[in-house]
This record gives C-alpha cells, structure tokens and sequence, in this order.
C-alpha cells in the first residue's frame, strides 16, 4: 500500500479544492486562503515526486501517463467534468430564478439528459468502434460549447423546445460521449493490471475537476453580480 502517496494525494487535492472554493467569499487576500492554497500546491508537488521517484508500488503509476495521449485526455478530462458541474448547477439557477420554473418543472426539463443517458449507453458498444474516437471528442467538445452557450443568449422569456431543450441534448452528448470514449481509451491502451486505476483516475478527475471549476465558476458569478 502507497500510504504516503495517499495521504499526499488526498490532503493535496481536498485543501487545493477548498482553497479555490472558498476564495469566492474570503477572497484572495485572506491569509487562511493563501496559505490553504500554497500548502495544497505542494502537498500536490509532494505527491507528484512520492509516486514518480518514492513509491515502490505507486496508487497513479508514471507508466499511466507514458501511453501516447493520456495527458492531454487527462487534462481535457478535467476541463470537461468541470464544465458538467457549472452547467447543471447554473443552469438548474438559471432555470428557477430567470424563467420562473417550479422544482417538479426543473426535474422534467432534465429529462432529455436522462433519456440521453440511457440511449447513448445503451448503443454506444454498438457503434463506438465503428467511429473514429479523435471525431466522436470534437463533436463532444463542440456539444460542450452549445450546451451553455444557448443558456447564455436565450432572450427574456426563452421557450423551453428553443433553448433549453437543444442545450440538454447537447449536454448529455457531451458527458457520454466523453465518458465512453475516455474509458474505451483507457481499457484498451491499458494493460489488465491497471485498468482498475485508470478507472479510479477518471473517476478522481470527474470530481476533482467540478470542484475547482465550480470554484472558478463561483468567483466569476460573484465578481460579477451586482451587490
């Protein structure tokens, strides 16, 4: 068991975390901000140096990220997860507060993503292989541009089929498409014996990355939102 790397890993990435989600109210000249965020930068460099140069059975193993693309998919991952957690919770807000709907109304306004779920998961071993994965993350990429982008121009008083339904479509397109081509990259270009971690590692991303986007997410909101 890797404990130092665990426990650098763990510390490093829930004080980072909190550094960044709590800057948006104590702000950025707060001592306990500061060094919240300095301490989890090297927690995370500390942790980066255990299981490259430290551990002898390392929990994230250098060779993970030796295979051709894993970086950039990593980073990619990370923006893309995050984008997923500022759009379902700005848009919930956005759909309540702006257009007026009712809880029960959100929840059915969701639904095109739930059945979008569902479809895509369900042909997606059908016809995945049969398309080139580089292809299916662009149209991921460019149905995460549309899905907030439409929330953003809908006019006062926006229909529900003209805007919010194109833009749960294309959310749901987006995750799943990422998330099936990440872990069909990952499984194949993997040897067996790291598959488990390559899972754990996306699923790391998927949380690490809506925390600190949300974070962000939450500092640009209140910059910008007249007191």
């Amino acid at each position: 068991m890797d404990y130092l790397g665990a426990l650098f890993l763990c510390s490093g990435v829930t004080i980072f975390a909190f550094a960044i989600i709590d800057s948006a109210h104590a702000k950025w000249d707060s001592p306990v901000i500061i060094a919240l965020f300095i301490l989890g930068s090297l927690l995370l460099l500390a942790a980066v140096y255990v299981e490259g140069w430290v551990a002898s059975d390392p929990l994230l193993p250098p060779s993970l990220f030796k295979v051709k693309y894993m970086t950039p998919l990593c980073i990619a991952l990370f923006f893309t997860y995050g984008s997923l957690g500022i759009f379902l919770l700005y848009a919930t807000w956005y759909m309540q507060s702006i257009m007026g709907a009712s809880p029960l109304q959100v929840v059915a306004w969701f639904t095109p993503m739930a059945l979008g779920g569902i479809i895509i998961s369900t042909i997606g071993g059908i016809v995945l292989h049969l398309l080139s994965s580089t292809l299916l993350m662009y149209i991921a990429g460019i149905a995460w541009i549309l899905a907030p982008l439409l929330f953003a121009i809908a006019p006062e008083g926006a229909n529900y089929w003209a805007y919010v339904f194109p833009a749960m479509c294309c959310a749901t397109v987006g995750i799943d498409l990422t998330f099936n081509v990440a872990n069909i990259f990952m499984t194949s270009s993997l040897p067996k014996a790291q598959q488990g971690v390559a899972g754990a590692l996306i699923m790391l991303l998927l949380h690490f990355g809506i925390a600190v986007c949300l974070g962000f997410a939450d500092i640009v909101n209140i910059e910008t939102t007249p007191s």
